[in-house]
Formats: C-alpha cells, sequence, structure tokens
C-alpha cells in the first residue's frame, strides 16, 4: 500500500477515490490490499486517519481480527499514525493555580513577586524530640583549635556523651583541659593520651556535668587504643568504649587481620562482664567497600560475636564509612536515629539516641549551720566579753555582733551543700 501518496495533511480522504465501508470491510480491504499488493494489483483503498485509528481500536480489543500484516503494521507506523495519548491528572493545574493566585493578591492586596524562595537544606535532619540520652562521636584532629566552636555544636545537637578520636593532647595538655570551654559552664572533659607520646592520636570524652561518669579501664594495644567509662544513674548504668584505631602509614605496618584478632579477642571480656555496652570509635576500616576482604572478613567476625553496628552511611569526606557505633544484638541499650551532621575534620560527627532516659538534674546550692555538737553551755561562756563604759552604743552593738559570729563560726560552722533533684520527664 502506499499511504504517503494517498493521505492528505489535512488526514481528510479524497472523496474521488475513497470507498466508504463499515470498519469491518475496512479492515478486511486493508487486509486484501496488502495481498494484491504482493500480486501486483494496482486497485487502492484510502483511509483518513480517523478510520485508521477505527481500526486499530478494533484490532486490539477483537482477537479474532488481528488479520494485519507486519508490512502494514510497520507502514502505520512509519507514518506515525499512532493513537491520541490520555490527557494527565494535572492537566490544566497550572492555569488553575495561577488564577487562584490572582484571586488571592486581589483579595489581600499581595503582591508575590517581593517573596523570596527560602530554599531547605536536605541534609539537615530534623533532631528527635525524645527524652532518649543522645550519644556523640567525633574524629576532631585537635581539639584545642575547635573548642569553643565545638561545644556550640554540642549545645545545638543536644548531645549529652560525645566520645572524640584523635584529640592530639599529651601529657602537657592537663592545664589546658583545665581551663577549656569543654570542662566548665555544664560540660566535663576527660582525656587519655598516647602511651608512646608521639603526636596523635587519643581519645577524650566530653559529657554534661549532670551525669556521673568515671573511667574504669585504659587499652593501649598494638593496633588500637581504647578506653571505657562507665555511665551510672538512679536506676541503671551503661558502659561505653572509645575505640581509634590508626591508619597503615610508614611507621603503622600492621593490617586489619592482625587488628580483628587483636579486638575480638580483647572484645570477649568486655561482652561477658559489661551490661548495658555501647562501642564507638575510628576504626579506619572500609566495611561499605564490598571488595575489601579484609574489609568483609572484620565485619563478618563482628557479627559472629553478636555485635551491631548502626552506622549506615558514609563518615569520611571520600566517601568511607571509618566510623562505628556498635551494640550487642539482643540486648540493651539500642541505638536509634543514627545520623550524620556536620564535618568537624574530615570526618562527619555522628549523632544517635540510645533508649536510656536521660535526667533533667539541677544543681541546688544550700548553705547552713551543723548544731549536732552544739553545746549551749560553751558557747555562753565564750560569748561573755568586757566592754567599756567609754564605748557608745554603736561601738558596742558592732562588737557584740563580731563576737557572736566568732563564736557561731566555732560551736556551729556554716556547711554548703550541692542537693541534685530529679526532674524526669515521662514521654
Amino acid at each position: 500500500m502506499y499511504f504517503s501518496n494517498i493521505i492528505n495533511k489535512s488526514d481528510q480522504p479524497n472523496s474521488a477515490s475513497v470507498t466508504r465501508a463499515t470498519p469491518q470491510h475496512r479492515l478486511a480491504g486493508i487486509a486484501h490490499c496488502s495481498k494484491q499488493d504482493q500480486v501486483g494489483h494496482n486497485s487502492k483503498h484510502v483511509y483518513g486517519r480517523e478510520q485508521l485509528l477505527e481500526v486499530g481500536n478494533m484490532v486490539k480489543h477483537r482477537k479474532d481480527l488481528k488479520i494485519l500484516s507486519v508490512d502494514v503494521v510497520s507502514r502505520i507506523r512509519s507514518l506515525k499514525i499512532q493513537r491520541r495519548r490520555k490527557r494527565g491528572k494535572r492537566a490544566g493545574y497550572e492555569q488553575r493555580r495561577r488564577k487562584m493566585m490572582a484571586e488571592f493578591e486581589q483579595l489581600r492586596n499581595v503582591n508575590h513577586n517581593n517573596l523570596i524562595s527560602i530554599g531547605v537544606d536536605k541534609d539537615r535532619h530534623i533532631k528527635s524530640q525524645s527524652n532518649n540520652i543522645v550519644i556523640g562521636l567525633a574524629n576532631v584532629q585537635s581539639i584545642k583549635n575547635k573548642a569553643i566552636w565545638f561545644k556550640q555544636m554540642l549545645i545545638e545537637e543536644e548531645i549529652d556523651i560525645c566520645v572524640l578520636t584523635e584529640t592530639w593532647l599529651n601529657d602537657n595538655s592537663d592545664q589546658w583541659i583545665e581551663s577549656t570551654e569543654l570542662n566548665k559552664e555544664g560540660f566535663k572533659m576527660e582525656k587519655s593520651n598516647r602511651a608512646d607520646g608521639r603526636k596523635g592520636g587519643g581519645i577524650a570524652i566530653v559529657y554534661r556535668d549532670n551525669y556521673n561518669i568515671k573511667q574504669v579501664e585504659e587499652k593501649h594495644m598494638t593496633t588500637y587504643h581504647s578506653v571505657k567509662w562507665k555511665l551510672t544513674m538512679k536506676n541503671t548504668h551503661l558502659h561505653v568504649v572509645g575505640i581509634y584505631r590508626p591508619p597503615p602509614s610508614d611507621t603503622n605496618v600492621t593490617t586489619i587481620t592482625q587488628f580483628t584478632d587483636e579486638f575480638i579477642e580483647s572484645l570477649q571480656d568486655d561482652i561477658i562482664n559489661s551490661a548495658n555496652l555501647v562501642i564507638l570509635g575510628d576504626f579506619n576500616i572500609h566495611i561499605d567497600d564490598k571488595d575489601n576482604g579484609d574489609a568483609q572478613s572484620y565485619v563478618e567476625c563482628t557479627e559472629a560475636i553478636g555485635l551491631e553496628q548502626h552506622v549506615d552511611c558514609y563518615t569520611h569526606k571520600k566517601g568511607h564509612t571509618l566510623d562505628h557505633i556498635y551494640t550487642l544484638v539482643g540486648s540493651e541499650p539500642t541505638v536509634q536515629n543514627c545520623q550524620t551532621r556536620d564535618f568537624i575534620s574530615d570526618h562527619r560527627l555522628i549523632r544517635a539516641d540510645i533508649n536510656i532516659q536521660r535526667n533533667d538534674i539541677k544543681r541546688c546550692t544550700s548553705t547552713s549551720r551543723c548544731y549536732k555538737n552544739f553545746q549551749l553551755d560553751n558557747f555562753k561562756n565564750d560569748l561573755m566579753f568586757d566592754w567599756s563604759e567609754e564605748s557608745t552604743l554603736q561601738e558596742l552593738v558592732q562588737e557584740y555582733k563580731s563576737k557572736a559570729e566568732q563564736c557561731m563560726n566555732k560551736h556551729a560552722p556554716e556547711v554548703t551543700k550541692s542537693d541534685k533533684k530529679e526532674n524526669r520527664v515521662v514521654v
């Protein structure tokens, strides 16, 4: 068939050469025409766009009428005679929106051209509103030059306990620890330096001063450095283990396999003896690299002893998961809402919730006198004093007050107490 020479541009057939017929006859005519073309017959059938579409509908819905040859179908497709597409659900939406905005401007007399579109930072997560303890992990690479900024970040992220790696502190940093912003005004800081005294490395913990945290263990192994702290609360306790494994270098020739063997063997005692265990730190192992055999072997070993890793996103600027948080499978505590925040160094800050309810503890300082051993007779004897007849009344009153204060401090000294009042928030 020669559709390109027959069908008009207006999709209307020529009146002189069109044979009107029913859709069934037109369908049969196309098939007959295709057969006659194969034997050299010169008869021609002319169809318009709508007629061909009608034939296509019949072929689609009636299996017994699917008699068009492959050549005919190919020819129809080459002529781009296709079914009209259905209009989308959003048809006319833009026009309706513009009309609605125009009506709104007339009612409120608002010029929307003056409004500025405010972008939303999709990487910025909303902090959880739960009352659980919030724990953090950060590879700071020298905490001295970013202490004030880091403290502000802890306040903004509402972090209660944060483990730091690569603090770069040494034995000469004790005076700095006492004066740093991280060790006053609501926060406390404790550190653990490298055993060999070299620059770099180091682990520390920064926590709010309404928590009772003590260091219970420190290990300087061949392949890593670890510190364990114990958080004691009213109804529970938590063991926090900070880990730092130095990356491979000219001075550090230990392998991931050596670290895995040493770490798993050392961790068995902690798993058996320490309830409520959380392990977090910079392991410098690309557990996200499925092609790294040593890293995947390490992952299998940690899973075999019952550790669950909660950081599922990249923590390093080069796109690898180097910082990990582990808890024991099927035991308390559990880690929730584990997220990464801004870069502290070439590592991101990690923030996570632990399902242990935090305490809102207020410190109330009170001063009082201890009357437990107060002897009234001895107090009276010491209070007596000789006074001169030449003294004025004001001088005698002042002398009596001074003598009375001395006697009170001797027999009932002042005692200052710091009381803790717990305000638990029930969610």
